[in-house]
């Protein structure tokens, strides 16, 4: 049986997951999610993909207010949160695309960046590979790739355990009630390496169990 995730279901938790969010995380997720936002401040064709809420797309468009965005996401209603978040200010354009990442057929070599916050997370390592080959060719040589996401800590290091059984429950608790295939987190650094790209900036959070990245892809 294919577990494929159905992200259609994050619909569910949309209007209420950035209070969850905070619950639990504080504003953990939202430092990681920022952490590396100017460095794209002036790229001109950007890919956003599981968007959610539209939280960085706000910010994005509010410092980089001429470029071309295209928003990916399963949820119909993630996507219309992430459209009332768009400043007025916003002089360029922006493409809100319902689809799912996995399914999709990306243009070769269109985008100066993309970023994939709290997404690749959702994918089982058979699944990721098949993503990323397709999303590093869309991605143009010397663009960027943010990436923000948990880390999958050690289990037999003491000190990991709190961190280890927080991501137990999380995948617990999404596999239920959101259908995503991961039981936890593939780390994307191999598969992005092997497709020519290479780590230029990294930030962890709290603790080590969240990660903000940028790669950069190889001319």
């Amino acid at each position: 049986m294919n577990n494929r995730a159905r992200p259609v279901a994050f619909c569910r938790f949309a209007r209420a997951y950035n209070v969850l969010e905070k619950l639990v995380f504080k504003d953990a997720l939202e430092k990681t999610r920022f952490a590396f936002l100017d460095s794209i401040s002036e790229a001109k064709r950007i890919l956003l993909l599981g968007e959610g809420d539209g939280r960085f797309l706000a910010k994005l468009t509010s410092i980089n207010s001429n470029c071309l965005v295209t928003v990916l996401d399963a949820s119909p209603t993630m996507l219309a949160l992430a459209k009332t978040r768009v400043p007025a200010t916003f002089l360029g354009e922006i493409h809100f695309c319902k689809q799912d990442a996995t399914k999709c057929t990306f243009p070769f070599e269109a985008f100066d960046a993309v970023v994939s916050h709290f997404f690749l997370d959702c994918f089982t390592e058979e699944t990721l590979s098949a993503l990323l080959e397709k999303l590093s060719s869309t991605l143009r040589p010397n663009g960027k790739w943010l990436i923000a996401d948990f880390v999958e800590p050690s289990p037999n290091a003491l000190r990991s355990i709190p961190q280890f059984l927080c991501l137990r429950i999380l995948y617990a608790f999404f596999r239920l009630t959101c259908g995503i295939e991961a039981r936890r987190v593939v780390s994307p650094h191999k598969l992005l390496r092997a497709h020519g790209l290479s780590e230029s900036r990294c930030i962890s959070f709290s603790k080590g169990l969240l990660a903000s990245l940028v790669f950069i892809k190889q001319a």
